[in-house]
C-alpha cells in the first residue's frame, strides 16, 4: 500500500495517498483512520467509539458516521 507517514498520538501511521486527495473523506475522518490503523495491532483491549471519539476530539455521532464513510469508500472494512 502506498500512502504518507502521519503522526497521531505520538505514533507513526500510514495513511493511503488517496484518502489524502479525496473530497468525500474530511481532516476528521483521516484521524479517525489512523487512530483505529494505530491501534489495531494493540490487543489489550477492546477499541470503542468512545475512545476513538475522545481521542479524536469528536463525538459518537461523528465516530459512526466516519467509520460508515469509510467503510463505504472502501479504505476500512468491518
Amino acid at each position: 500500500m502506498k500512502g504518507v507517514i502521519i503522526m497521531i498520538g505520538g505514533q507513526w501511521v500510514r495513511v493511503p495517498c488517496q484518502m489524502l486527495t479525496d473530497e468525500r473523506i474530511s481532516k476528521t475522518d483521516i484521524a479517525i483512520f489512523a487512530y483505529i490503523a494505530d491501534k489495531l495491532g494493540d490487543s489489550s483491549k477492546a477499541l470503542s467509539r468512545a475512545d476513538i471519539a475522545a481521542a479524536c476530539e469528536c463525538s459518537i455521532a461523528t465516530v459512526k458516521r466516519a467509520v460508515a464513510r469509510l467503510c463505504e469508500y472502501k479504505y476500512l472494512y468491518a
